[in-house]
């Protein structure tokens, strides 16, 4: 009896000891993950157009959506590097003299990222950082279909009706993104997009149009 006593009284003193430890060879391991997460966005231009004859009076941002997924790969227990990639319906109002024209764009987001964890009182909070690539695949105004996507039309010569401005395909910037983990394997992300590039077809340092999106993701990991 003594003899079982006894033993009793080790395990309990050697478990806890070594339940820790694999919890903490579990929470520094090198693993991957995945998610896929899709939200509303909302997207708009930083531009100075104002000067500019025939030039949009106001460019104002409109809701859209995106779509997509990303890799984790977990480096430890608080740091990872993560690639999403997200396909989005970004549109934007612009508005000259009385008339308001609507560009929507479907497009595709490469996003790389290198993220740090952070434990708040039960909920961990991730804040992501790295640079993105956007691309567009097709777009359309409200006024007309553009023939050509990659190229959409913000103002024409009301002389010649030929295109005046017009945004390019491509656009490249920062991305940062905070990240609530739930106590569930579902999530929720503010992810904030700032190009840098110029999307303008005019050749002037004066004049640019740079790209900006805010999206409210949720998602759910693997």
């Amino acid at each position: 009896m003594k003899k079982s006593i006894l033993f009793s009284l080790l395990l309990a003193c050697i478990m806890p000891a070594f339940c820790q430890e694999e919890r903490s060879d579990e929470a520094n391991r090198q693993y991957t993950s995945w998610s896929i997460v899709a939200g509303p966005n909302i997207s708009g231009y930083r531009f100075s157009l104002q000067a500019t004859d025939n030039a949009p009076d106001r460019i104002s941002p409109a809701t859209g959506f995106d779509l997509g997924t990303a890799i984790s790969y977990h480096i430890m227990s608080d740091w990872q590097l993560r690639l999403t990639a997200l396909t989005g319906l970004e549109r934007t109002k612009l508005k000259q003299d009385s008339e308001t024209t609507t560009l929507s764009s479907l497009g595709a987001d490469i996003v790389a990222q290198a993220g740090y964890r952070i434990e708040l009182q039960g909920t961990q909070i991730q804040l992501l950082a790295g640079p993105y690539t956007h691309f567009i695949i097709a777009s359309q105004s409200s006024n007309h279909i553009i023939s050509n996507p990659f190229n959409r039309t913000i103002a024409n010569n009301p002389r010649t009706d030929n295109t005046l401005f017009a945004l390019g395909e491509f656009s490249a910037g920062g991305a940062v993104t905070i990240v609530l983990q739930l106590k569930s394997k579902w999530m929720l992300a503010l992810d904030t997009r700032w190009g840098l590039t110029d999307m303008l077809n005019a050749e002037s340092h004066e004049l640019y149009v740079r790209p900006y999106k805010v999206a409210l993701l949720a998602g759910y990991s693997f």
